[in-house]
């Protein structure tokens, strides 16, 4: 148990240090405007995903439903690990397209509000994923693992959706 915990804390730092490096060079790469039609592409494309979300029936379950998607594959053996990077490289390309039209400031506080509670459970769930993706040998145990993921990201959904309602917006 205290292994479980050691390394998924120190996987959760993994996908913080990747992602957040991602999503600063994304942002100084997607600020030349040579990538201007693909930097507003991808943030029309955004735009348009939280506009489906928050405007379905429950957007709290299409939240968890996605990234509960991800993480399941996370924790799959073998493949887990390259599912981890792909994801958490992506959403750091996305945050740094929507991030390189503002000023460092503004950069710096977009890095900050990844550790809201939500992304800290969320960190959490794919540092548990990722774990049992390296030291699970069979899917089964990576599948009783999902269970404590998809529990952590079932929180993490209601804790962001209550965010995204709730906090002043910039």
């Amino acid at each position: 148990m205290k292994r479980t915990v050691k390394y998924t804390l120190i996987y959760a730092g993994l996908f913080y240090l990747v992602l957040i490096l991602t999503s600063l060079i994304a942002s100084q790469v997607f600020s030349t405007s040579s990538l201007a039609p693909i930097r507003e592409q991808i943030k029309q494309q955004l735009s348009e995903n939280l506009a489906k979300i928050m405007n379905s029936r429950w957007p709290w379950l299409e939240i968890y439903i996605n990234n509960l998607k991800w993480a399941v594959l996370m924790a799959l053996p073998y493949l887990g690990l390259f599912i981890f990077f792909f994801v958490t490289m992506s959403t750091g390309i996305a945050l740094g397209a929507t991030m390189s039209t503002i000023s460092i400031t503004h950069r710096l506080i977009g890095i900050i509000s990844l550790f809201l509670p939500h992304g800290i459970l969320e960190s959490i769930a794919y540092g548990l994923a990722l774990y049992a993706a390296v030291n699970g040998r069979k899917l089964s145990y990576s599948l009783k693992t999902a269970v404590y993921v998809a529990f952590i990201l079932f929180i993490a959904a209601v804790v962001e959706y209550a965010e995204i309602v709730f906090l002043p917006k910039p």
